[in-house]
């Protein structure tokens, strides 16, 4: 027996050295999973403020949209608003050159009419003193001539109607 006691104390001797390993690793384990549980709780609040980040920026960027898409109609209001008030000035434009077209027309116009009757006036005061004159019983015409250096006369050169008095 002594051999089975030895064999046993043995098996004993190498169960211990085999649990004290054991617990050893045991222990190692046990703190590499506070190290792993500590790891975790690090990235998970790292994961939460990350989310909170995310979701911030989220709602930054949804709000930048938001402007982007208030902007983009204000933008188009803007270019309709700009279409239509160049349509206007050019309706305008051709407006005023149209009315200066025709008031250079009637400019001439006036001024046409106001030589038609400075004429007329000339004419009628013209008129009056040619009736006067021919009416008058002293009427007397004279024909005046040129005469060239050899003292011939030449064709007439014009006439004096002319009243005693």
């Amino acid at each position: 027996m002594s051999q089975g006691k030895q064999s046993a104390e043995s098996n004993l001797t190498a169960t211990r050295n085999n649990s004290t390993s054991l617990a050893a690793q045991l222990k190692a384990l046990k703190e590499r999973v506070e190290s792993d549980d500590s790891t975790i709780n690090n990235l998970s609040a790292q994961v939460s403020l990350t989310n909170d980040r995310e979701g911030k920026a989220e709602q930054k960027l949804q709000e930048a949209e938001q402007k982007l898409r208030v902007s983009q109609q204000t933008l188009v209001a803007v270019k309709s608003e700009l279409a239509t008030l160049h349509t206007s000035r050019t309706e305008d434009d051709g407006k005023a050159a149209s009315q200066s077209i025709e008031f250079a027309e009637l400019s001439r116009r006036v001024q046409v009419q106001e030589e038609v009757i400075d004429k007329q006036q000339k004419l009628l005061s013209v008129d009056s003193d040619v009736r006067n004159l021919m009416a008058a019983r002293n009427l007397h015409i004279t024909d005046i001539f040129d005469v060239d250096g050899k003292g011939k006369r030449k064709s007439a050169f014009g006439r004096v109607f002319y009243t005693e008095g």
